[in-house]
């Protein structure tokens, strides 16, 4: 009986040899498989006996297989004549040859498989017939050459690209078929069994549709070309069953696997609270309780044996994290010289560990990292004292491991088997640290007096390690080996720190009231903080600055803080001018905000004098606080306001916490200043007045006396100026006296001595002795003619400085300004700061002056305050003459007033030349286009971006990346874009239209990047001039995506979503064209290049820059070729026919079905270009203009009044803008 069908049948069964368990036995049986295939397909199937030999030859293998076995000894098995045309000698011939290549398609690289998915049919079996791994197909009976084509050229035939083989008669289309169809099988099984991702392969696991499918296979690296028409489908929805079987476990395993080899990463990176919240899943009594703590992947994935191995890391951590903020500090040592065993007794003793089983577990993990914990614990427990600074001194100093231990030993550590060798210097580190700590700590501890506020300054001023070391051992800190230069800069940012607190607390209102001035110094650059530091009268000075003219000259002009620095010390001075200073510390630091008039002040300062001493039982002094409330015009009761006077909320008692009281130190200062209240009644003298009502202001240690007060006026008349002054207050010998001075300090700027001084000049002109009359209008019209002789002195500088009004805008723009602030940034700024300080100190010079003008115009006597007398008239004609001259020269100061704070406007203003150079240096500025639809927004480096591409979407749709050196003027105007940034644009289209109108929504982002490359890019050169180009990327983060739902009768997306896609690539265009220079633009030189994963999304971005290169303008119109497509699906030249534009491309639709959205897109563009050519033209001009501006700096030169002005303010503290005369005529 013929066996042509127990014969296909055996073929049909072939694969199962591939499936023997027993290697060895595999790979003998797979030998006599290929070789009884390979005889089948030489033999002639038109030959009967030959066709029967080759398979009777191999009946040893045939016969494995039960259909066959007992036929292959007949010669006669196989009919060349069988009924079935299926089972014909050439049908089992081509069955032969497909199962010879399907049979080792498992053993093959997946490249192999890919490209068999490739090809079509011819492809593939030229390339089938090269992979003699899958069979000698070449041969095989009846198997033609490669297909050939003629060469125009040499007339002659050569192999077909990519080559072609028409043998269907071997291996047919549809044999071809179902090689493809299990190609994809094992290239699918192998890419799941590869495949470490959980996220593909969850993917795939839940694909619900073809579609799904297609994109997990995708996810999973399966070609797309495989996938896409008119590829056939070779996978289909949902998965055979065998398949899925096999992927499940695969997909379960990975993750398993993943779960258990990130956990230990997973907990590493828990915060803290989170970790701190799996106590009660660490002390769970069952492993299901335990894994319902755990984070979900984890819960849901780890296997039961991972899950008990999870328990020592997870509990090795938390312990690490306990034993670090447990505030107990006896049984750390216990702890530390445990044996492993006694360690787990150890650590359940502590207060917040109980016993529980995870800490075994824990112990058994990590005991060293367990260790380490109670290690870092443990130092960081350690007081700061002299002894224990010097054993972690010690310790940091060592250089070997056996060194490092001796130093534990030291400090009571015995159990030292643990630690690694390669691990002691990171323990090394944090004894480091809390030495450096314990630095900070001390030197935060040291009292302030002049001899402590004289070492900090020393320790801050150290500019070298050497020279900081040599300070830190005068203060007692010895070893000082380990100290490193990062410490030290860490050490002297705390001590400047706490060396301003102790200068400010010298002030009448210490630290507590100055919360701005610490934050405006703590963000000062640190040579800023260095020079006030370095002559702390500067701070003295910056505490009574009113105005924002004077803060900037100790701040710095750019300093942060500067306006609420002025709000604070103006506020502040309302309370300095108190009778009594525990009162007014009170008002100051009192939660309400409290803010003082001079009215106020006169009212509270009369309350002080009348009752402030008078009160002997709280209901009296309840009642003195009451009147102090109502000036205040704060509502009584207040509870903020009575617990600033020490009393209850309701005012009904003194808060008995404290042994002494508000109420206790106010009364003590009333009867200090008893005295100065009886001078004040009894004196007609109006400068002594005026020094009395300054002493009252000034906290006393005991009462001064009328020879007190006698003693501190000729003291002020003898002294030319302030520093005089306080130096014979500081050298006297009687206490009351000698304690004043600090009080004084804190209460007389100079600009106040010099008008007391004048009013005490003045005030014989009040009198009717002669010879002091002349003398006094003498000394007054000296001072007059130093003022005048000044500011006539500055007429030079005023001329030298004119050329600064014909500086503009433009000449600040200008590359050449721009250019030299780049090349020689610190001789730029140099030059053009002191430029600005010498104006500054001329500024300052002349306020200083028309505030002495106001005080002497406000000392001398009026018509009726000029004592009558024989004289009368003569004397009033001479102090009016005085008068109109010193009017006049008022006028002219505030003329010449005007002038420099105009220049200094312009140099050192918002947009002066410092401020310009500053941008120039560091590139701060730069444009950005926004398109309509569209909102744009900087994410600076370090900061994350707020939108992340879908899952699975692992490359980017579209993305353009050029080299520009230019800038878009006349857009938005942001920070410059540095390495890391990036410029976010989100678009936001919204269509209305249609009967019934219906709303379409699209939503999309682009982001463009400036990110450093390693290889900076090249410079271009052109026109003569060397172009620096910047790398810029522009990513499609979003493609546009309908966020609107289509009706319920819609089917298929929306066809409006094409018209946001163009508004959206349009947009993207123009903001890509925007970042060339219009001396610059794209070309081949200077291209664009593309790259994508999405032929569809690069078609439509290729397709928006062409039609803009065209349509722009005339100096910024380029050509399709400037537009590299580097890699990704899309070829520009399927866009293309032989006539131009194909009718199917997207440049036909854009053209004629959105020539709206372009045209407005194009309008764009063509504006910006204009624009950056007039910006061209006006730098030109300004190239001119800065020469003149360059020969104006170099013709100002230092003048010796300028040098004796920056003198004055350095010794007296910059001159307020608005000064206030504190007397009247």
């Amino acid at each position: 009986m013929a066996m042509n069908s127990s014969f296909l049948t055996a073929l049909h069964s072939i694969y199962r040899v591939a499936e023997i368990a027993d290697l060895t036995q595999r790979a003998q049986h797979e030998k006599m498989r290929d070789d009884a295939l390979d005889a089948v397909l030489k033999s002639d199937p038109s030959n009967t006996d030959e066709f029967r030999k080759a398979v009777s030859d191999h009946n040893a293998f045939w016969t494995l297989f039960l259909s066959m076995q007992g036929a292959v000894d007949s010669s006669q098995l196989l009919d060349p004549n069988d009924s079935d045309p299926q089972l014909s000698f050439s049908k089992l011939h081509q069955k032969a040859a497909e199962e010879r290549v399907r049979a080792n398609l498992y053993k093959v690289d997946n490249q192999v498989l890919i490209a068999i998915l490739a090809n079509n049919p011819d492809e593939c079996r030229a390339y089938l017939a090269d992979k003699t791994e899958l069979g000698l197909l070449k041969n095989a009976k009846g198997w033609l050459p490669n297909v050939t084509v003629l060469n125009p050229t040499t007339n002659t035939q050569v192999p077909a690209v990519p080559p072609q083989n028409k043998s269907v008669a071997v291996l047919p289309d549809e044999a071809i078929k179902q090689i493809q169809q299990f190609a994809s099988i094992y290239l699918l099984n192998n890419l799941i069994f590869k495949s470490t991702d959980k996220v593909a392969l969850k993917q795939l696991l839940d694909a619900s549709n073809q579609s799904e499918l297609n994109a997990a296979m995708q996810a999973l690296g399966f070609p797309q070309q495989a996938l896409s028409p008119p590829a056939p489908i070779r996978i289909t929805h949902p998965l055979n069953k065998l398949l899925s079987d096999n992927f499940k476990g695969r997909e379960l395993e990975v993750r398993q696997t993943w779960a258990k080899d990130n956990f230990e990463t997973y907990v590493k990176n828990l915060p803290i609270d989170q970790l701190l919240g799996k106590k009660e899943a660490l002390e769970a009594t069952t492993l299901e309780n335990y894994r319902k703590g755990l984070g979900e992947i984890y819960k849901n994935d780890l296997s039961e044996p991972d899950l008990k191995d999870s328990i020592g890391i997870l509990g090795a951590r938390y312990l690490q994290v306990v034993i670090s903020q447990t505030e107990e500090n006896e049984n750390f040592l216990t702890a530390l010289n445990a044996n492993d065993s006694d360690l787990v007794n150890a650590i359940g003793s502590f207060e917040d560990v109980r016993e529980s089983d995870y800490i075994a577990a824990a112990v058994k993990f990590d005991a060293p990292g367990i260790r380490q914990g109670l290690l870092q614990r443990f130092i960081s427990s350690l007081d700061t004292s002299a002894a224990n600074i010097k054993l972690l001194s010690e310790i940091n100093s060592v250089k070997t491991t056996e060194d490092f231990i001796a130093g534990l030993r030291k400090l009571g550590i015995t159990n030292v088997d643990w630690i690694n060798k390669d691990e002691w210097k990171a323990m090394q580190a944090w004894s480091h640290a809390k030495a450096v700590e314990m630095v900070q700590e001390q030197v935060l501890s040291m009292e302030n007096t002049p001899a402590n506020q004289a070492t900090l300054k020393n320790i801050n001023l150290a500019a070298t390690l050497d020279e900081f070391k040599g300070e830190l051992i005068k203060i007692g800190i010895d070893p000082v080996d380990w100290v490193t230069n990062s410490n030290r800069i860490k050490i002297q940012n705390t001590t400047r720190n706490h060396a301003f607190k102790m200068h400010i607390e010298d002030d009448k209102f210490g630290e507590l009231y100055r919360p701005e001035l610490l934050k405006a110094l703590n963000q000062l650059p640190q040579k800023k903080q260095e020079a006030l530091l370095e002559k702390p009268q500067q701070l003295r000075h910056l505490l009574h600055a009113k105005d924002a003219n004077a803060v900037k000259f100790y701040l710095g002009r750019d300093a942060k803080g500067i306006n609420e620095v002025v709000q604070e010390n103006t506020r502040l001075a309302g309370f300095q001018k108190l009778h009594n200073v525990p009162l007014a510390k009170a008002l100051a630091n009192c939660r309400i905000g409290i803010s003082l008039n001079a009215k106020q002040i006169v009212a509270i300062n009369k309350i002080i004098k009348d009752e402030g001493g008078s009160y002997t039982d709280v209901d009296k002094y309840k009642s003195f606080v009451d009147k102090i409330s109502a000036v205040c015009t704060i509502p009584t009761p207040n509870r903020e306001f009575y617990r600033a006077f020490d009393l209850n909320d309701d005012g009904s008692a003194l808060i008995s916490a404290k042994a002494e009281t508000l109420a206790d130190p106010i009364i003590n200062q009333h009867a200090y200043n008893a005295g100065l209240y009886n001078f004040t009644a009894n004196s007609t003298d109006i400068s002594k007045k005026m020094l009395v009502d300054l002493l009252l202001r000034v906290e006393k240690k005991q009462a001064l006396s009328d020879a007190h007060i006698n003693k501190i006026d000729s003291y002020f008349k003898s002294s030319k100026d302030v520093n005089a002054f306080l130096k014979k207050i500081s050298e006297d010998s009687e206490p009351a006296i000698k304690s004043l001075k600090t009080g004084i300090q804190n209460e007389l700027p100079a600009i106040l001595f010099n008008q007391l001084k004048i009013q005490s000049l003045a005030t014989p002109l009040r009198g009717k002795n002669t010879p002091q009359f002349n003398n006094s209008l003498k000394m007054i019209n000296e001072q007059l003619d130093g003022m005048t002789e000044a500011r006539k002195s500055f007429s030079d500088s005023a001329d030298k400085l004119k050329f600064l009004a014909d500086v503009d805008q433009t000449h600040l723009a200008a590359p050449q300004f721009v250019r030299e602030s780049k090349d020689d940034p610190d001789g730029m700024r140099a030059k053009f700061e002191d430029l600005a300080d010498k104006c500054d100190a001329i500024v300052d010079k002349l306020l200083r002056n028309r505030s002495l003008i106001k005080a002497q115009l406000a000392s001398i006597p009026t018509s009726k305050t000029l004592p009558q007398g024989p004289f009368y008239f003569e004397r009033w004609n001479r102090i009016r003459d005085l008068k109109d001259d010193l009017q006049e020269e008022q006028i002219a100061i505030e003329e010449s007033l005007k002038t420099f704070q105009d220049y200094q406007t312009r140099l050192s203003g918002p947009s002066g030349i410092l401020k310009a150079i500053d941008d120039a240096i560091a590139g701060k500025k730069n444009d950005y286009y926004e398109p309509a639809t569209f909102t744009t927004s900087i994410v600076k480096a370090g900061n994350s971006i707020t939108t992340a591409p879908p899952v699975a979407a692992t490359s980017i749709a579209a993305s353009a990346s050029l080299g520009s050196s230019g800038k878009v003027n006349n857009f938005l105007t942001g920070d410059r874009l540095e390495p890391g940034d990036k410029c976010e644009y989100k678009m936001d289209h919204t269509i209305i239209n249609g009967q019934p109108p219906t709303t379409f929504r699209a939503q999309g982002q682009f982001t463009e990047s400036y990110d450093q490359t390693d290889s900076p890019a090249p410079s271009k050169l052109k026109d003569g001039k060397i172009k620096k180009q910047e790398e810029r990327t522009f990513n499609v983060d979003q493609i546009p995506t309908q966020i609107q739902l289509p009706s319920s009768r819609q089917t298929g997306s929306d066809p409006r979503l094409k018209e946001s896609k163009v508004n959206f690539y349009m947009g993207m265009a123009v903001a890509i064209v925007a970042c060339f220079d219009p001396s610059n633009p794209p070309s081949k030189g200077n291209p664009i290049r593309m790259n994508g994963v999405s032929e569809q999304e690069m078609r439509h971005l290729w397709t928006a820059l062409v039609v803009l290169g065209e349509k722009n303008e005339k100096n910024m119109r380029f050509k399709r070729d400037v537009i590299i497509v580097e890699s990704g699906p899309f070829n520009p030249a399927n866009e293309r026919g032989r006539f131009g534009f194909t009718s199917e491309s997207l440049y036909k639709s854009y053209k004629k079905e959105h020539e709206n959205t372009v045209t407005a897109k194009v309008t764009d563009a063509q504006g910006m270009a204009k624009r950056q050519t007039e910006h061209i033209k006006a730098e030109e001009r300004a190239e001119k203009g800065i020469e003149k501006f360059k020969k104006g700096l170099s013709d100002m030169k230092t003048k010796s009044a300028v040098a004796e002005s920056e003198k004055d303010r350095e010794e007296e503290g910059a001159a307020p803008e608005t000064p206030s005369v504190g007397f009247k005529h």
